[in-house]
């Protein structure tokens, strides 16, 4: 064997790689490789991969069982060889991957030492009744954990006494979290003792919580920390309707922020205490017209905002262009997302987001699901537009539109219009462009796939949205034209 291949740092690298069914190989190789490879193959472990109980005692399938208990020799054979490997471990406690049989049994037979000493990520996904058994892997080397109860067959409300007991278990033998999410159904009533929890886990930085109607206690808990946070509340138990008093205490530490929320006025009291927040994710139930209000104040008092992704659930109210205007002040954005009612957007409108915005790196405007087909709006935005976009922007990789395509409707590709120090500019280099729900005449596929080749790259995917039939048929045939230069190209290199 050359020397080189018996270089650990090496082959460390080289193992990292690998798939696990390549790194099974290498175990019989030498002892050197079986130490590096068998580190690889047990480092993470899948909700699916039940095989590491195995190490332990031979099992039985659906539902996994022990064929026999672990006896202690097999525990030390385990303690020795590999506990120390795992670092990441998901567990699932429903299905045919139920991991529930063997912890119990591994929990009775277990040694008083630490199973999985060097483990920094558990996930548990399943029914509450399991989870004691689970207890004996956490301790204060974990960093991030994630617990999922709710599933499609337990849309139920869990008793607060469990709750307690979770958060208890939580700070008591894992106070250096890093991350926690839980997705467990629950009531405003656990909103003031998992405040009190996130308050007790100095290190957290990114948090997954329900989402409560009152999400006050939950934001004063925070209030204090000086650690960058991300936080995000899962709407399983429905939208935020309520930001109670929060004082005169200004979030500074959280960076990102994901809600759902009832309506407009319920984030507008929150903003003034987001002042460092970069990445703003909005679900408003309906869009309405303090949508222009609610922007506004995003501008006011989130500056160094550089994403903002906003969807609106229900409504008809227009999506015009003088409510995005509003929040122009945010000069950093590099991601806009917006979905909700019908977009009402002209060339000259995108010229101006263009401007105000030239680092932008996806741009999405979008219509929800034939929200078009229930108002009588025909989009204003041209090819044109995506000219401008891809001149104006240059580290745009990502554009979603409705938009109008007939040809016989797009102005000139002409640079003269453009400030100075862009008419000479290369054009983005897009990745994806998407048409939404934007109509195709019969007959103008091959003109439009001609315009296409003048503004977008090669390499550029072109997707579309349609419910019509007729119009998914058109868009497919476009989409298999394009890049018409790249398949001319091909044709003469074969000739």
């Amino acid at each position: 064997m050359h020397h080189a291949l018996q270089i650990p740092e090496l082959l460390h690298k080289i193992f990292g790689y690998l798939t696990k069914k390549d790194q099974k190989q290498c175990v019989p190789v030498c002892k050197l490789w079986s130490e590096i490879a068998l580190d690889y193959i047990w480092r993470v472990i899948s909700p699916v991969e039940i095989a590491w109980t195995s190490l332990l005692a031979p099992l039985k399938q659906q539902p996994y069982i022990f064929e026999s208990s672990p006896t202690g020799e097999a525990w030390n054979r385990f303690l020795s060889k590999y506990s120390k490997r795992i670092r990441r471990l998901s567990l699932v406690y429903f299905g045919r991957s139920d991991a529930s049989a063997l912890l119990s049994v591994m929990n009775q037979t277990r040694p008083q030492s630490l199973i999985l000493p060097n483990l920094h990520t558990l996930g548990c996904f399943g029914q509450w009744k399991q989870l004691d058994d689970t207890r004996m892997l956490m301790h204060d080397g974990i960093q991030v954990f994630t617990i999922n109860t709710y599933l499609p067959q337990s849309h139920w409300e869990l008793p607060l006494s469990n709750l307690l007991d979770l958060t208890e278990t939580i700070q008591a033998r894992m106070p250096r979290l890093t991350s926690l999410t839980m997705t467990v159904p629950t009531r405003q009533e656990f909103a003031e003792p998992l405040a009190a929890l996130l308050e007790n886990l100095p290190v957290l930085t990114r948090i997954a919580i329900p989402s409560f109607k009152d999400i006050s206690p939950i934001l004063k808990s925070l209030s204090s920390s000086t650690v960058p946070q991300r936080l995000k509340f899962v709407g399983l138990m429905g939208a935020v309707s309520q930001v109670g008093p929060l004082g005169s205490e200004g979030h500074v530490a959280l960076e990102e922020l994901e809600i759902r929320a009832a309506d407009t006025q319920t984030i507008i009291p929150l903003l003034p205490h987001l002042p460092n927040v970069r990445v703003l994710d909005i679900t408003i139930t309906s869009l309405d017209s303090n949508s222009k209000c609610l922007f506004g104040a995003i501008s006011a008092h989130c500056t160094g905002l550089d994403t903002l992704k906003m969807a609106f659930l229900r409504g008809q109210h227009p999506f015009n262009f003088d409510v995005l205007q509003a929040i122009f002040p945010c000069v950093n954005i590099t991601t806009l997302d917006i979905l909700g009612g019908p977009v009402n957007m002209s060339d000259s409108d995108i010229v101006q987001i263009a401007l105000a915005w030239p680092r932008l790196k996806k741009f999405r405007l979008s219509e929800r699901l034939k929200v078009r087909d229930t108002v009588n709006n025909t989009p204003k935005t041209t090819l044109w537009a995506i000219f401008v976009l891809t001149r104006l922007c240059s580290q745009l990789k990502c554009i979603e539109l409705s938009m109008n395509t007939s040809p016989r409707d797009i102005p000139p590709f002409d640079t003269s219009f453009l400030p100075s120090g862009f008419q000479a500019a290369q054009s983005a280099s897009l990745d994806v462009m998407h048409f939404d729900y934007s109509k195709l005449e019969q007959g103008d596929e091959l003109v439009l796939v001609d315009l296409l080749d003048r503004v977008l790259p090669v390499h550029c995917s072109v997707q579309s949205r349609q419910f019509d039939p007729q119009q998914n048929r058109r868009w497919r045939t476009l989409v298999r034209m394009f890049p018409r230069s790249s398949r001319d190209s091909d044709e003469r290199l074969a000739e």
